[in-house]
């Protein structure tokens, strides 16, 4: 099902030559031909377990725009999986391409209000199909897919990662957390004693550490102590970036992701990668990066539904 592991490709922009700074892509988008990027390396663990448990049905939740939701929809078009996806918000809001997408691929979409969905995330499985009306107790697969159960589907990044004591950093995108705190387990695993620092990039406003989603699932696998040591150790965050949710930007701000996206020849989106590497190289031009870095940045996907 996984096409790995992903090609690693050098990538030349103006602003990191001029700091002396090495940038390569991780091209995790190539995963998959429809299933892309880190959505597929969270979501495969939990569709197996699901299998394995005997259930026929899932229930996850996401945004109107939600890739989570798209990969989903998929995988359980793949594996005959009956899949509902609980939707924050309604068409209303205005037309989404991802839930005509998700419908197709024969998902349920249950689209309800904010104050609902935040309600609905605090209940267990049964708890929820009593509530929706649901015919059996479905497998609960959690908000982005960001779980204990997700992290070793991440971590396995890091071992496909080679000469991984000649890079200084692992870039990548932050939602819910989960793409992070995975990158750093794989790392806390490593004999290496010179290793890359995960440096996970907030495409949301207001952080100003890991989101809970992200620490609580390695919390749970590890407990709290070996999770704040892994944490401490292992990534650094970074949430300074001008970015509201995850809606369009300003075209202002689109049109500098499409400069970007012609420059490095990588399609990108205006939700996760296109946001972090615009925010990265921004870092790069404010020298806070030393010269003579070299990072790999984690392409997670992100275009089949918010493409430039």
């Amino acid at each position: 099902m996984l096409d790995v592991p992903t090609p690693i490709q050098t990538v030349n922009l103006q602003a990191f030559e001029q700091a002396g700074i090495m940038l390569l892509v991780k091209r995790d988008d190539l995963i998959h031909p429809q299933i892309i990027g880190n959505k597929l390396r969270k979501s495969l663990p939990h569709i197996q377990v699901c299998l394995q448990s005997g259930h026929s049905s899932l229930v996850t939740f996401g945004g109107r725009f939600s890739n989570h939701l798209l990969a989903i929809a998929q995988a359980g078009q793949q594996t005959g999986l009956s899949t509902t996806g609980i939707v924050r918000g309604t068409d209303k809001l205005g037309h989404s391409v991802v839930l005509d997408e998700c419908r197709r691929l024969q998902m349920n979409i249950i689209a309800v209000n904010p104050n609902q969905y935040d309600a609905l995330l605090q209940l267990n499985a049964a708890e929820l199909a009593a509530n929706l009306g649901l015919d059996m107790i479905p497998y609960l697969l959690p908000e982005g897919g960001t779980s204990s159960v997700a992290l070793d589907g991440v971590a396995q990044i890091i071992e496909e990662i080679t000469e991984l004591d000649s890079y200084h950093w692992i870039v990548c995108a932050v939602g819910t957390g989960g793409t992070a705190a995975g990158l750093a387990w794989g790392l806390s695993q490593r004999p290496e004693k010179t290793l890359p620092k995960v440096l996970a990039i907030s495409t949301l406003r207001g952080y100003d550490a890991l989101p809970a989603q992200g620490q609580t699932a390695l919390v749970d696998k590890v407990g709290s102590k070996l999770a704040a040591q892994i944490l401490a150790r292992h990534l650094q965050f970074e949430g300074s970036a001008p970015w509201g949710r995850y809606g369009k930007p300003t075209e202002a701000v689109m049109q500098r992701m499409r400069t970007l996206q012609a420059a490095t020849s990588l399609p990108l989106d205006y939700v996760y990668t296109g946001k972090v590497l615009l925010q990265l190289e921004h870092m790069v031009q404010c020298g806070y990066l030393a010269r003579g870095s070299k990072l790999l940045f984690l392409h997670t996907g992100g275009y089949q539904s918010a493409p430039l």
